[in-house]
C-alpha cells in the first residue's frame, strides 16, 4: 500500500485552514486555562459571588463543591 494521498487543491487548501483554525482555538484556550485566578480562598470568592445576587444557592454550592476538589483553592 503507497503512503501517498493525491488531493485536489480545494480539498488542500480546505484541510490547511481548517488546521490552522484549530491551532489557533487550541492556543487560546490554554492561554485561558493556563490563567491562574489571584485569589485562593474559596470563602472570599463565593462572598463576592453571593454579593452580585445573580447566582442560586446551588450555583454557589456547586462552585465551592468545585474548589474543594481543586488543589489550587484554600478554604
Amino acid at each position: 500500500m503507497s503512503n501517498t494521498i493525491n488531493l485536489s487543491k480545494t480539498e488542500y487548501i480546505d484541510l490547511t485552514s481548517r488546521a490552522k483554525a484549530y491551532d489557533l482555538i487550541v492556543s487560546l484556550v490554554q492561554k485561558e486555562v493556563a490563567f491562574v485566578p489571584p485569589v485562593r480562598s474559596t470563602k472570599k470568592i463565593i462572598a463576592e459571588l453571593k454579593k452580585t445576587e445573580k447566582y442560586s444557592q446551588d450555583f454557589l454550592k456547586s462552585i465551592e463543591r468545585g474548589f474543594q476538589r481543586s488543589a489550587h483553592f484554600t478554604k
